[in-house]
Parts: C-alpha cells; structure tokens; sequence
C-alpha cells in the first residue's frame, strides 16, 4: 500500500509537467493508460511463460467476479478523468484535500457493507492521517499566492473520491477467483479500452497526437505509465486483497 501511495502521488505533479509540454488531460490519461496496461499485459505473460502464474478458466471466473471487475474498471475510468480534470481547474492541494476523502467513505461503508467494525484504533487512525495530509498538502498552499478556488473542481475532487471509494470497496473483497496481477491487468486493460471509445466517441482522437509534437511529452507519459499506474495498480489491488478495504 505504501508503495501504491507513492507511486500514485507521483501523478499531480507528472499530469502537469506533461501539461506543460503540451499533452492535453485526455491524451495524458489515455496514453498512460493504454501504455500501462500494455506493461502489466507483457508482465503477466512472462510470470505465466515462467511458470510462475497460472490464468484461471473462462469458466472458473463467475458472472459476479466480470461484473465486479468492469465495475472497478469503470470507476477507474470515472475518477480519472474527474481527478485530471480537477487538477486544470483548481490548485492541486485543495483538489487532493477533497479526493482524500475517500478513506473515510471507504471505512464509514466498511461497516455496512461488510461488518468491518470501525474500532477506536480505526478511527484515530483515520483521523491522524486526515489531519497529517492537511497540514503537509494545506498548510504550504495556504503561504502561496495564486491559489485557484473552482467550484467544478472541487465538486470534481469529490466525485472522485466517491468514485475511488466505490473501486476500494468493490477491490477489498471482490472477484476472488483472479489473482491480484491478474485483476490489475484486466481492470486497466478495460479501462484503456474505455479511454480510446470516449476518445473516439467525443471526437478527440487529434488530441492523441499531442506527445508526438510535444517538447518532453512522452518523458512525463512514460514515467505517469510505470510509476503511476503499473506498478501501483498491481500494489494496491494485492494490499487490498491482503488488508481489506479500510
């Protein structure tokens, strides 16, 4: 989880770096996920040619476990393109204070939705980690000048957050029969499908050309590729496996 929350946290400041060289919010999040899941594509068939991972049957894998995973692939998809968008339109640290929401969502629904008890322990926890995050992402913003305050994109941040609750919750205890790299790798290859089709749909495919006339855009998409989406995605789904949602 650790290495998922580095790895993630990386992407505020990638999404702008590529920003700035010219790759629009679209093309960002399409060709970083389209290129992760590629990577996480290649990854798991060489543990497989290795021996070292087996793919489960069409048939081992239930109705419930497909549609647990579109769904997670769906709420990728959603709170991506809410995140990005947020971040074009606010400052990063207030859209981050709004998207880390989403912890407390996740344990408040924990309790509902699978009896996990929400200790004390828990909810020091929680509390701790909400206060830590606004003082280190808050508190600098709050000495800077030029702090943009966008109701879109806080109400974006929040839908994000609801989003990302949504895939925690569903990632926590769902979809037992695929292996955590095996999920990470149809989860994000569904959503790199997704991306392309709104792509397409939306009329924005000229957009997809951006990092060939960028100054520097494939750098930042490669690194949002690896460090922010591979690696992370496989990370978070097996620490979820291991330690629940909350």
């Amino acid at each position: 989880m650790l290495l998922a929350a580095f790895g993630y946290g990386t992407l505020p400041v990638v999404a702008r770096f590529a920003a700035d060289a010219g790759v629009s919010t679209g093309a960002f999040v399409t060709w970083r996920s389209v290129m992760g899941a590629a990577i996480l594509v290649l990854s798991v068939l060489a543990l497989v040619r290795l021996g070292r991972m087996q793919v489960p049957r069409m048939g081992a894998v239930s109705g419930l476990h497909r549609l647990q995973v579109a769904a997670v692939a769906l709420m990728t998809i959603l709170t991506n393109f809410a995140l990005f968008t947020a971040f074009e339109r606010t400052s990063i640290a207030l859209v981050l204070i709004c998207f880390y929401t989403f912890p407390v969502m996740v344990a408040a629904a924990a309790v509902r939705v699978y009896g996990e008890p929400l200790t004390p322990t828990r909810g020091a926890a929680l509390l701790l980690a909400s206060l830590g995050m606004l003082l280190v992402v808050l508190a600098p913003a709050l000495g800077q000048e030029g702090v943009k305050v966008d109701p879109l994109g806080i109400a974006l941040g929040l839908a994000a957050a609801v989003f990302q609750a949504v895939y925690a919750l569903i990632a926590g205890r769902g979809y037992p029969s695929l292996t955590a790299g095996q999920a990470a790798t149809v989860i994000s290859s569904t959503a790199a499908v997704g991306y392309v089709v709104i792509a397409i749909v939306g009329g924005s495919m000229a957009a997809l050309a951006e990092p060939f006339s960028s100054d520097g855009g494939w750098t930042w998409l490669v690194i949002g590729a690896v460090v922010g989406l591979a690696i992370p995605t496989a990370a978070i789904l097996a620490g979820f496996r291991l330690l629940g949602p909350t």
